[in-house]
């Protein structure tokens, strides 16, 4: 898949505690179909994987995390993900040839529905989200109530990958035992 930007999250490492009190910023955007939804509550399932971009660029780390996270989406059908390409704003001129250009490389409509572009002050958006700085790709797994579950920032590692797996499965209610004890890591941002 080729788009200027994605937006999704994971957890590495060296990560830090989410309390359950930690939530993903709410907002109003349109998908590339055009459609009018709330983030996070519009979100295609209960626990959604939001890749979050900032530069075209981090196009490669977005596929890249898509690509290796495909077994897991196939695997959970309570899981889905969204591509978040966060841009400043911009008028709406402007904001139709971005997202007509986005559109273009994405031939079907479900894949359209899963990328939505927020025109928003990057700078507030950032510091909603937990996030300093824009050089890398930033995820999240999220819960349709904004609570994020884990997130993890920069291209997909097998550490980062293996703890979104277990996230996934706690989450989705496979590890019970393990969820009634779970903490996920975070990352620390930028």
């Amino acid at each position: 898949m080729k788009l200027p930007f994605l937006l999704l999250g994971l957890v590495g490492a060296g990560s830090q505690k989410i309390s359950s009190a930690v939530r993903f910023p709410s907002f109003v955007a349109h998908d590339l179909n055009g459609r009018q939804v709330v983030v996070p509550r519009d979100a295609p399932t209960e626990l959604t994987l939001v890749v979050v971009a900032f530069q075209r660029w981090h196009q490669a780390d977005v596929d890249r995390w898509l690509r290796s996270a495909a077994p897991l989406l196939a695997q959970h059908p309570e899981l889905d993900y969204l591509e978040l390409p966060v841009l400043r704003r911009f008028n709406r001129v402007t904001r139709w040839w971005i997202d007509q250009g986005m559109r273009s490389g994405i031939p079907g409509q479900d894949q359209r529905a899963r990328v939505v572009t927020l025109y928003t002050d990057k700078q507030a958006f950032r510091k909603r989200a937990g996030i300093a700085g824009e050089e890398a790709i930033h995820l999240f797994l999220i819960q349709r109530d904004g609570e994020i579950l884990w997130r993890e920032r920069g291209g997909v590692t097998p550490v980062a990958l293996a703890t979104l797996e277990r996230a996934i499965r706690i989450h989705a209610g496979s590890d019970s035992q393990e969820a009634s004890s779970a903490a996920w890591p975070a990352s620390s941002g930028d």
